[in-house]
């Protein structure tokens, strides 16, 4: 008789260790990847390891009056191909004449994440290649350190974040608007915690010349055809993280205005914007914090709180009664 009730609860407790395994793989999944993300990011990416080197002045003036000329050809290569692989082996000094290019063209751009619209996945995309990590986006506030990749596609979007085709390089420089998609998930997070950054948060972005430092200015929810949002403001330097927002029955698309700041120089230097009545949704905050006790995470972990006092409670229950 006892033996019976011993094999019950061995059942009993195997099958609670296995619910608690589910529960938590997300979070051991989210932990592996942060994981390997970081200790890929020291052997790919090394600021100022591709940056031109000049000898004097001289040297740098002669650069300037060589400026980089990018054909028709040239540029309808690069925006023909979903990975924009042909930008991968440039210098900065060319892929800042590209954003500027662009800029003066106003290129249109397509939401990445609509099934009519997506990116397909190409054949020699399929397998991880980190040569083609142009580079790695860092945002302390929600613990994440992510690859970025050239061109949304599916495959990319499902290794990391991508620059939506259409806007700028994350290279800095004025008339700049990197848009940086990223999907929503509970196995990988990537942007899922985008909520939750507020003005002043700081993005880091590490390609292979620098790091650029940029500070969250405000947030909008918009329709997944509102490219209006996702275009170059005028003077400024700015980054654009986007995502889907599944709390709306729209499935809207979240975004999060960052704009570029030097932390290191004396006189910190912020381009403003021209006419900031023209932009006002850059510096709102249309989507505020849920408090503590509203978030998913403060029920989930309440539940599993009391699963495992009734786990207990049950065990030392049974035990007596042997």
């Amino acid at each position: 008789m006892k033996s019976n009730k011993l094999v019950g609860q061995k059942k009993y407790i195997f099958l609670f260790i296995l619910g608690m395994l589910v529960f938590m793989y997300p979070t051991f999944s989210n932990a592996y990847y942060s994981y390997k993300i970081m200790k890929s990011t020291t052997n790919v990416i090394s600021p100022s390891s591709k940056a031109p080197q000049f000898s004097s002045s001289q040297e740098k003036n002669e650069k300037e009056n060589n400026r980089i000329q990018i054909s028709d050809k040239e540029f309808q290569e690069i925006q023909s191909d979903p990975a924009m692989k042909p930008l991968l082996n440039k210098d900065e000094d060319y892929i800042k004449e590209y954003n500027k290019r662009l800029w003066n063209l106003s290129g249109c751009t397509t939401d990445p994440f609509h099934s009519e619209n997506g990116i397909p996945v190409e054949d020699n995309m399929k397998t991880e290649d980190k040569t083609s990590i142009f580079a790695y986006i860092k945002i302390n506030k929600i613990h994440q350190t992510l690859p970025i990749y050239l061109g949304a596609t599916d495959d990319h979007l499902n290794k990391g974040v991508a620059v939506i085709q259409g806007t700028s390089i994350p290279v800095g420089g004025e008339n700049t608007n990197s848009v940086i998609a990223g999907h929503t998930g509970q196995i990988q997070k990537f942007f899922t915690d985008l909520p939750e950054l507020v003005p002043g948060d700081i993005v880091e972005i590490t390609n292979h010349w620098q790091t650029l430092y940029y500070k969250v200015t405000g947030n909008k929810v918009i329709l997944p055809d509102q490219q209006e949002y996702l275009n170059v403001v005028k003077s400024l330097d700015m980054i654009t993280l986007l995502t889907c927002y599944s709390s709306t029955p729209k499935n809207d698309r979240l975004l999060v205005f960052a704009e570029r700041y030097y932390p290191y120089e004396e006189n910190e230097k912020i381009k403003k914007i021209e006419d900031v009545s023209s932009y006002p949704y850059l510096s709102q905050v249309e989507l505020k914090v849920k408090p503590w006790y509203e978030k998913p995470q403060t029920f989930i972990i309440g539940f599993a709180v009391i699963l495992v006092c009734l786990f207990i409670y049950t065990f030392f229950s049974k035990k007596k009664d042997l």
